[in-house]
């Protein structure tokens, strides 16, 4: 099994860790902030070239994993999920859904 994640900060690292460890590949990592980027692609050995700080470029790899773990800022969860639907992720959503019931009702 693969997943991809999207968020690096401390939920994501937490979640990927925790795939990581029960034998699940990251497949590829999308994260504003490139020292969190690397910090955790390192320790997962995640390939450089699935090293993104663009998650526009992961997204337009197509569905390179299982699932999706999407962990970035709760303002940006429904833009994310959608991409992730769209390309046909199975996904891990952190709470809370969204920030506003419209996104959260049409999740």
């Amino acid at each position: 099994m693969k997943y991809i994640l999207i968020g690096a900060g401390s939920r994501g690292s937490i979640y990927a860790s925790w795939a990581w460890e029960q034998g699940i590949e990251i497949a590829a990592i999308a994260e504003l902030r490139p020292d969190r980027l690397n910090a955790l692609a390192d320790s997962l050995q995640v390939p450089e070239n699935r090293r993104f700080t663009d998650v526009s470029q992961l997204f337009a790899l197509g569905k390179i994993a299982d699932a999706a773990i999407i962990a970035t800022m709760d303002r940006d969860h429904y833009g994310h999920v959608m991409r992730a639907l769209d390309v046909g992720y199975d996904l891990l959503l952190e709470k809370p859904i969204s920030k506003t019931l419209r996104e959260t009702l049409a999740l």
